[in-house]
């Protein structure tokens, strides 16, 4: 496992121009800093949330500190009315009692530029079944694996010289089962994904507002069965001697 202390820094670009309007106390651009175990995984989006309204009682909560000095949620309501995304979920209020009230809790949403999501499919170069004798193919895979509206995308490094994409699918099942079976051969690209729980085995996902979750997997197959998407986002041929 790797000891590295470096910091990784994000990029994440409003969805909507929120400099276009009269409030300008939001910027269009920020910069990231992921700390904790779960780090280096760098997710889709990022939100920020704005302030939330108690659906019980209708008491709404800003949480701009301008309108905590002004006793108003006026900057609040802009960015609700006219950015915001919306997500219903219940929270404890009473320590006591343990009280459960419905709360919807408001966000403005960023887009992560450094998520792989943003990567083009590479169509102008790819393995076949030709086998080359001057070379091999040094390619990088996406894997986009979803599970009840949450995703994890991983890049995979994968050298070969005449396996097309449909015949490295067709070996991820092996490459998983070696984890499941902790026999794991050292170029496994499937390595790290998954870590260990109490339960067995969990993978990591975030939902939309880049929230971290931790979703139990039993064998390969469920493993696999989450899989949703594999991309050729790189490949160049290496020359390894002339012809």
């Amino acid at each position: 496992m790797s000891t590295s202390t470096n910091i990784i820094t994000l990029t994440a670009v409003a969805e909507q121009d929120l400099e276009a309007g009269k409030i300008k106390i939001m910027p269009n651009k920020i910069t990231l800093h992921p700390q904790g175990p779960h780090s280096s995984i760098i997710p889709d989006t990022y939100a920020e949330c704005i302030g939330r309204l108690d659906i019980t009682d209708n008491k709404v909560e800003s949480f701009f500190t301008e309108d905590e000095k002004n006793n108003n949620t006026e900057i609040f309501d802009y960015y609700k009315d006219n950015f915001s995304v919306k997500e219903v979920r219940y929270m404890v209020c009473g320590m006591k009692d343990n009280t459960i009230r419905p709360v919807i809790d408001y966000y403005i949403l960023y887009f992560v530029v450094e998520s792989s999501k943003n990567l083009p499919t590479v169509i102008d170069c790819h393995p076949d079944h030709s086998y080359c004798i001057s070379g091999y193919y040094d390619c990088t895979y996406e894997l986009l694996f979803a599970c009840e509206g949450s995703t994890r995308r991983i890049i995979v490094p994968y050298k070969c010289n005449n396996i097309p994409m449909y015949q490295f699918i067709e070996e991820l099942e092996d490459m998983a089962d070696e984890i499941f079976n902790c026999d794991i051969k050292e170029d496994n690209p499937l390595d790290g994904l998954l870590e260990h729980t109490e339960f067995g085995f969990a993978i990591i996902m975030l939902d939309e507002i880049g929230r971290i979750c931790s979703v139990e997997v039993e064998n390969a197959k469920e493993l696999l069965a989450m899989l949703v998407s594999v991309r050729l986002v790189k490949c160049k041929f290496i020359k390894t001697k002339k012809l």
